[in-house]
C-alpha cells in the first residue's frame, strides 16, 4: 500500500513539472534564434542561422505588407498625436423592434485620444449622440503617474496618484486593500517595452546563450540534399539536430538548476507576473514569497527527477535550407513522464517556400497521447506584387477549420483599400464569416481611415442586416490638453472621513442634480417615449391606457355586479363588486402621488389632474 502511494505521489509530482520540461526544450530550439548570427563555421551555426534568418523572412513580409501602417505608429511613438473614432452602426432585421432600430442606426459614440511619450502625458475623452440625445463628459488624462477623470455630473475632476491607489482604496474598502496596491501609469502607456531591455540582454546572456553552449556540437550534421517543395526541386543544405535521451536530461537538468539559483530571473517573472510593473503590490509580501519558493521548488525537483524524463527516440529535428532560409523541417520527439507511463508523440512537419512575390505555407501539427489524436494543418497562400496583397492562411483540425484571408490595394490617389476575413467553418459547413473592409490616407503627419465590419452566415446575417462603421482619424498636435489645475480634487491627499464625505454628498449631490435634469430633457423623453412607472405585478399595463385625453369619466357610474353561477355546482361564491365616483377619484389621486414621487413627464400627471379635477366637479 504505502508503495503504491508513493509511486502516485512521484507520478503526480512528475506530471508538475513535464510541461516546464516540454518548455525548456523548445527554448532550446526557439530561443536561440535571437542570438545574433555568429561566424559560419559549424553544421550548428548553420542551423539556428537559418532559423533567425526565417523569422527575419517572416518580419520582412509583414513589414512590406504593412509599410504605410508601422510608419504611422513610427510617427506616433515620437510625436505627439491625436486620433478621433466615431463609431456607428446600421441594423435592418425584423427580429429587432423597430424603436430600437432607430435608435441604433440614428447613435454615434466617439472617442477621441490623444498621446505624447516624450512628456508622459494622455488623454481620452468619451461622448455619444443618440438620436438627438447628447451625452458627453467622461474624460480621462495621465499625466507622468497621475490619473484624473473627469465625469459628466462633476464641476470638477478627480485625481489620483499610482502610488495612492493603495491608500485611497483602503481608507474606502479596508478588508479587501491593504494600502500598499499602487499602479504605474507610466509603464501601462509611455514604455515601449514590458520586458526592459536590460533584462532581455540579462536573459539572452545568462540563459539563451548558456543553452547554445550546452548544445553538443557533435549534435549536429550537414549534408546536401535535392527536394521538392510546392512542385518546385530545389538544392538544399540538410541540417540534423539530434539529441539523445541522456543529452536532453542533461541539459534540461542544468538548466532547472541554474534557473532556480539565479535571483535577478526570479525577480523577473514576479514583475511580469505583477503585470509587467503596471500593478505592483497587489499580491502580499507572503504571498510573493510563497511564488518563489514554489518557483524554486519546482525546478529543483525537475532537476532532481531529470532521469524520469523519458524520450525514447530521443529529441530529432532536420532542416532543409535554401538561399539561406528553411523550405523544409520535420521536427518529432516521443515524451513520457516514466518508463510505465503511456507515451505523447509530438511532431511539426511541413514546407515553405518564398519566392520574390509568393510564399507557400505547409505545415502539420500532430499531437497524440493516450486521451486524444488530434492534427492541425496549417497552410498560407501568400501574394504581393506592385502593392496588391491577397494572403490566405487556413488552420484546419478533422472538424473544423478557420480561414484568414487579406485583401489589399494602393490606388493612384494614395488611398489604400482592403479587405480581410475570418472564416469559421465545422463539420466542412461555413458557420460564420468575419469581414472588416474599408479604406486608409496616410500621410507623413496625418491619416484617415473608413472600417466597416460585418458578419456574414450565408443565411440569415449579412451586411445588410447588421454592420458597424468607424470613421478614424490621427494627426499631429504640439501638446496634450490637460485640465486647470484649479478644477482638480486630490482625492490621494483627503482622509478617509473625506472621502466619505465626499462621495456620499458632494457627489451624490452632483449626480441625482445632473440624472433628474436627464430624465426630464425633452431629447430624453422623445428618446425614451414609454418611459414609465414601475408597475406591481398585478397591475394591467394596458390601464394607463384608460387614463388618455380621449377618456371620459361617467360622473353618474356607479357598476353593480352581480355574477350568477351554476346552481347545480358543488360551490358558489357569493360575490358582490360595487365600483363607485368615490373609488375612481381615491385610485387617480394615489396615482398622481406615485407618479409625482417617481418624476414623471409632467404632461402624463397633467391629464391625470385634469380627469381628477372633472370628478371633483361632478361628485
Amino acid at each position: 500500500m504505502d508503495e503504491q502511494v508513493q509511486q502516485e505521489e512521484v507520478q503526480k509530482s512528475s506530471k508538475k513539472w513535464i510541461p516546464i520540461a516540454i518548455i525548456a526544450a523548445v527554448v532550446i530550439i526557439a530561443g536561440v534564434f535571437i542570438v545574433q548570427a555568429f561566424v559560419l563555421t559549424s553544421d550548428k551555426e548553420d542551423y539556428f542561422l537559418a532559423e533567425k534568418n526565417t523569422i527575419d523572412q517572416y518580419k520582412e513580409i509583414y513589414q512590406e505588407r504593412f509599410e504605410d501602417e508601422l510608419e504611422w505608429l513610427d510617427h506616433a511613438k515620437n510625436n505627439a498625436t491625436e486620433s478621433s473614432f466615431d463609431i456607428s452602426a446600421v441594423v435592418d432585421d425584423m427580429s429587432v423592434p423597430t424603436n430600437v432600430a432607430q435608435i441604433i442606426n440614428n447613435s454615434t459614440i466617439s472617442i477621441k485620444t490623444q498621446m505624447d511619450r516624450e512628456n508622459e502625458q494622455a488623454s481620452a475623452a468619451l461622448s455619444a449622440s443618440i438620436a438627438d440625445f447628447e451625452l458627453e463628459g467622461i474624460e480621462g488624462y495621465i499625466n507622468s503617474n497621475d490619473l484624473i477623470i473627469g465625469l459628466p455630473f462633476l464641476d470638477e475632476f478627480l485625481q489620483l496618484n499610482g502610488d495612492d491607489i493603495g491608500k485611497t482604496l483602503a481608507d474606502i474598502d479596508p478588508a479587501s486593500f491593504r494600502g500598499e496596491e499602487n499602479i504605474n501609469f507610466r509603464s501601462i502607456l509611455f514604455e515601449e517595452n514590458v520586458l526592459p531591455e536590460e533584462d532581455l540582454e540579462y536573459l539572452q546572456t545568462e540563459f539563451v546563450e548558456y543553452l547554445y553552449d550546452q548544445l553538443p556540437d557533435d549534435a549536429f550534421d550537414s549534408a546536401s540534399e535535392t527536394i521538392t517543395v510546392s512542385g518546385e526541386e530545389l538544392n538544399t543544405d540538410k541540417i540534423s539536430f539530434v539529441l539523445t535521451e541522456e543529452q536532453v536530461q542533461t541539459i534540461l537538468g542544468d538548466l532547472f538548476s541554474k534557473m532556480a539559483e539565479d535571483d535577478r530571473l526570479q525577480q523577473v517573472i514576479i514583475d511580469q507576473l505583477l503585470h509587467a510593473n503596471y500593478v505592483s503590490n497587489l499580491a502580499s509580501d507572503d504571498d510573493i514569497d510563497m511564488l518563489l519558493e514554489e518557483f524554486n521548488t519546482s525546478l529543483q525537483e525537475a532537476a532532481d527527477k531529470i532521469d524520469s524524463l523519458q524520450l525514447p527516440n530521443g529529441f530529432n529535428s532536420i532542416i532543409w535550407v535554401h538561399d539561406n532560409v528553411i523550405v523544409q523541417r520535420d521536427l518529432n520527439a516521443e515524451i513520457a513522464s516514466d518508463k510505465n507511463d503511456d507515451k505523447a508523440e509530438i511532431s511539426f512537419t511541413g514546407s515553405n517556400l518564398i519566392s520574390e512575390h509568393t510564399q507557400t505555407i505547409e505545415y502539420v501539427l500532430h499531437v497524440k497521447d493516450q486521451y486524444s489524436d488530434e492534427t492541425i494543418a496549417i497552410n498560407g497562400d501568400l501574394s504581393y506584387q506592385d502593392g496588391e496583397m491577397n494572403d490566405s492562411y487556413t488552420f484546419s483540425s478533422d472538424n473544423s477549420r478557420v480561414t484568414l484571408e487579406m485583401a489589399k490595394s494602393n490606388q493612384e490617389d494614395g488611398n489604400t483599400e482592403f479587405e480581410y476575413s475570418l472564416g469559421l467553418e465545422e463539420n466542412e459547413a461555413l458557420f460564420l464569416t468575419i469581414y472588416w473592409t474599408g479604406d486608409a490616407t496616410y500621410e507623413s503627419d496625418q491619416m484617415s481611415a473608413n472600417h466597416t465590419i460585418y458578419a456574414d452566415d450565408g443565411r440569415y446575417v449579412n451586411q445588410d442586416v447588421a454592420s458597424v462603421s468607424i470613421a478614424e482619424t490621427g494627426t499631429t498636435i504640439n501638446e496634450v490638453e490637460m485640465p486647470n489645475t484649479d478644477q482638480v480634487r486630490n482625492l490621494g491627499e483627503m482622509s478617509a472621513e473625506e472621502l466619505i464625505d465626499y462621495f456620499e454628498n458632494d457627489v451624490a449631490q452632483q449626480f441625482d442634480t445632473w440624472s433628474n435634469e436627464l430624465l426630464e430633457s425633452d431629447a430624453f423623453s422623445d428618446l425614451m417615449p414609454s418611459y414609465g412607472p414601475s408597475m406591481d405585478p398585478g397591475f394591467d399595463p394596458g390601464f394607463n391606457d384608460d387614463f388618455s385625453s380621449d377618456f371620459d369619466f361617467d360622473p353618474e357610474l356607479d357598476m353593480d355586479y352581480e355574477l350568477d353561477f351554476d346552481p347545480d355546482a358543488e360551490m358558489q361564491p357569493d360575490f358582490d363588486m360595487e365600483w363607485t365616483v368615490e373609488d375612481e377619484i381615491e385610485l387617480i389621486e394615489e396615482m398622481i402621488e406615485d407618479w409625482e414621487e417617481q418624476d414623471m413627464p409632467e404632461e402624463i400627471i397633467d391629464e391625470l389632474r385634469n380627469e381628477l379635477e372633472t370628478l371633483q366637479s361632478q361628485q
